[in-house]
Order: structure tokens, then C-alpha cells, then sequence
């Protein structure tokens, strides 16, 4: 099992460098081999979801994010204090959320959401009263 926990901002730099760790912890889990780029690509896009709906573009926010590797599965867990998306909720596939008026409150139609739930297999946002929580999982087969 790894368990890494990171606090960034929403700088660039802060997020290709978390991009870098994630890399170096896939490296570390010969079951993520293959699954590095999707793992790597949907938490880019989450973070990118997180700076500019949460934070209004402003990259000095404060973002937590956990990531949990097990033999089985991937779980990385991305925590806001930002704006909240209101009632948006997203837990499954993504035809329940392109094209409907929750995707027209997201600039270019949520296609964010739709790289995240490619690449992973179970996508959740939650807006709790205190914070906004992301969770990614990708399931894994073990080597």
C-alpha cells in the first residue's frame, strides 16, 4: 500500500509537480504501468475543475489531495474550500451529465468530466457544507 498527501495551490507549477510525484509513485506500483497516463490526465483535469469553478481562476488557492494505492485500486481524493458547483453531483457515467443544463453551468460543456470519467472508473463530486470533495478511483488488476 502507498499513501502520499499533498496541499497545493493552483499554480501551474504546483500542479505539473504533483503530476511529477504521481508519476513516481505509478513507477513504484507495477500495477499502474499502463494506467499512469489516464491516473495522471484525470487528476490534471480535477485540478483544473477545482482552480477555475471552485477558485474562479485564481491559482493561490489551497487544494488537498490524497492519493491511496492498494494492490487493487487507485483512490485519490481532492478536497476545496472553494465555490461550490451548487447542485451539481456527479456519481456516474457521464451521459448523466453532458448535454444537460448541470454541463451548460461549465464552460466547455464539461469535458473535463468527461476526460476524468474516461479515464477512471468512478468519478464523484460532492459538495459538502465545508468543503467540495472529488474522488477519483481506477481499479487495477494486480501483478
Amino acid at each position: 500500500m502507498i499513501e502520499s498527501a499533498y496541499n497545493i495551490t493552483g499554480s501551474t507549477d504546483q500542479i505539473h509537480g504533483l503530476d511529477e510525484q504521481i508519476s513516481l509513485l505509478c513507477a513504484q506500483a507495477p500495477q499502474l504501468d499502463e494506467e499512469s497516463y489516464g491516473i495522471r490526465l484525470a487528476v490534471c483535469e480535477a485540478l483544473s475543475t477545482v482552480v477555475e469553478h471552485a477558485y474562479d481562476g485564481a491559482d493561490d488557492c489551497s487544494i488537498d489531495v490524497s492519493l491511496l494505492v492498494t494492490e487493487g485500486k487507485v483512490e485519490i481524493n481532492i478536497v476545496d474550500h472553494g465555490l461550490s458547483l451548487g447542485s451539481l453531483k456527479i456519481d456516474g457515467d457521464v451521459e448523466g451529465i453532458l448535454g444537460t443544463e448541470q454541463a451548460s453551468r461549465l464552460p466547455n460543456s464539461g469535458w473535463g468530466i468527461y476526460l476524468m470519467q474516461t479515464y477512471m472508473d468512478d468519478v464523484r463530486y460532492e459538495a459538502r457544507e465545508d468543503a467540495n470533495v472529488w474522488t477519483l478511483v481506477k481499479e487495477v488488476r494486480a501483478n
